[in-house]
């Protein structure tokens, strides 16, 4: 099935093969985590071990997706659209700009300006209508706070802004 192959046929399944990997040792490390509730629903262990479940998750689909498209296609590999390094290193920026300054402006008003920034960088050229960005970037950032603050518990940084 391999035979043949190059490795730009086999980096989806590397990849794939990569996060599974990854997962079990984020997954066996957030099981460490001492968990604040009594019941151990929720807490401080939860959010850990749900991102690790959906990486295992999608580790795996990648894995089942690459060897399916490897037992489809010929010997000869197709070739693929090239890769945007402008946008890779924007949102590698945006993130960086965002964990820095989470701590002095908190969550909220940080999170609302990444979410913008990345939802104009990746959205379409005519889809970029500052209006709708705004209010997305606004519910998006509210369901967030109010998902990990009320439901899980989990203590976030306010910056400025005192509730």
């Amino acid at each position: 099935m391999f035979k043949n192959k190059t490795f730009e046929d086999l980096k989806d399944l590397i990849a794939g093969l990569a996060l599974v990997v990854f997962a079990g040792f984020y997954l066996l490390y957030s099981f460490q985590i001492k968990s604040t509730l009594k019941n151990g629903l929720g807490g401080s262990r939860f959010f850990p071990w749900v991102i690790g479940s959906i990486i295992l998750f999608l580790g795996l689909i990648q894995i089942i997706k690459a060897l399916a498209v490897l037992a489809r296609t010929k010997e000869i590999s197709e070739p693929k659209a090239p890769v945007n390094i402008k946008n890779v290193v924007l949102t590698f920026a945006f993130f960086a700009a965002y964990a820095c300054l989470m701590q002095p402006v908190g969550f909220l008003i940080g999170t609302f300006f990444y979410l913008a920034c990345m939802i104009r960088l990746l959205s379409p050229k005519g889809a970029r209508s500052l209006p709708k960005i705004i209010l997305i970037a606004a519910a998006a950032d509210l369901i967030i706070y109010l998902l990990f603050t009320r439901c899980f518990g989990v203590m976030l940084p306010m910056g400025p802004i005192i509730f």
